[in-house]
């Protein structure tokens, strides 16, 4: 009987070992305060937008283990990659199409995030800190 608790007890640990992950994300999920610039620009037509806006977002687990949705205007928000020093990027199989920032701790990000091509483009440069006693 003592002999199968023990083998018991190393097979969950096993498991247990196995099935965490390795790096916890979830220490940036939640509310964040960002501070959003935002480059918009079409060639010959116009309109041309170069301003700063600021914007209560949300960072959210969504997608594959290591992904976090970043929500950082009413109406804008990305899927993005996170490794385990805290680099943000997301690999689009069009070119016209980037991801890249990082996070500082897991309080503070920082991201350029945009999208451009024939004459006509969008870029955000995107500045986070974490709200103190946020929902997570």
């Amino acid at each position: 009987m003592k002999k199968l608790a023990t083998i018991t007890a190393i097979i969950l640990i096993i498991f247990l070992i196995m099935g965490c992950d390795k790096y916890n994300r979830n220490q940036y999920i939640g509310d964040w305060d960002f501070e959003v610039r935002r480059f918009f620009w079409m060639n010959d037509t116009g309109p041309y937008v170069n301003d700063t806006i600021y914007y209560i977002g949300k960072i959210s687990r969504e997608g594959a283990a290591n992904q976090l949705k970043i929500e950082f205007t009413d109406n804008e928000s990305f899927l993005c990659d996170i490794d385990e020093s805290g680099k943000i990027s997301k690999d689009y199989e069009n070119w016209h199409y980037y991801t890249r920032g990082e996070f500082e701790g897991n309080d503070k990000v920082h991201i350029k995030h945009g999208y451009h091509g024939l004459g006509s483009g969008r870029e955000f440069t995107i500045s986070g800190i974490k709200k103190k006693g946020g929902k997570k």
